[in-house]
């Protein structure tokens, strides 16, 4: 577990730097895909110490707990401040971001209004880091009906599901580069696709699932 503090230690760093200078750290942000890798080894390795059975209402009860208490009070401090500090396109904004928020959704709710993470006019929005939130929230959820099947599946069929769905979530999140380099080079390819959205947790859940792997198969 050393090991793993260690990454996350690194992984805040990267993030903080990038917040700070993102001229000078731009590529900080991959702090975030170290955590969902890590956040994925560590809800197989909390799955494998209890032999592979999880109560489903209890493991939701902490989550939604642990998760999203806190957010039930900064969300509507964080608009009440608003409502002072911020101009009325932005208030708009950041209150159906916020409503989002509370149910978990915020980063389809990003996604929608094409509202770009990276961008100056973003930083309007108090609730944009949410999306960070609702990801770890849809991937609990997609990791509860896992359990299920690790009831009901050989566990060696479930881990071919984890790379399935992993190998189909990486050619989703890079269809973007890959349809244009085999463009470039001349191959015949599919219709024009569009970059995947930054906030969605679909082209995400590669990332998870490594995580999940490295847990079930533990480098030598």
């Amino acid at each position: 577990m050393k090991q793993i503090t260690s990454l996350r230690g690194l992984a805040i760093i990267l993030i903080i730097l990038f917040h700070l200078n993102p001229e000078h750290f731009p590529y900080g942000y991959f702090g975030v895909e170290v955590f969902l890798v890590i956040s994925g080894y560590l809800l197989m390795k909390s799955l494998q110490k209890q032999q592979m059975q999880i109560r489903l209402r209890e493991f939701a009860r902490k989550k939604v707990l642990r998760l999203f208490t806190p957010v039930a009070v900064i969300v509507p401090l964080t608009l009440l401040a608003g409502m002072f500090l911020l101009d009325y396109t932005d208030l708009a904004t950041a209150s159906s971001t916020g409503g989002y928020t509370l149910i978990g959704a915020a980063n389809r709710f990003l996604a929608v209004i094409q509202s770009d993470y990276f961008a100056q006019d973003s930083s309007g929005n108090p609730f944009l880091h949410m999306w960070y939130l609702a990801v770890t929230a849809q991937i609990y959820l997609l990791f509860a009906g896992g359990c299920v099947l690790y009831r009901y599946l050989p566990k060696r069929a479930v881990a071919s599901l984890f790379w399935i769905a992993g190998i189909g979530s990486f050619l989703w999140a890079y269809s973007y580069p890959i349809h244009n380099l085999l463009q470039e080079i001349g191959l015949p390819v599919w219709e024009q696709v569009r970059p995947t959205s930054h906030y969605m947790t679909l082209p995400r859940l590669w990332e998870v699932c490594a995580g999940i792997l490295l847990a079930i198969y533990p480098p030598l």
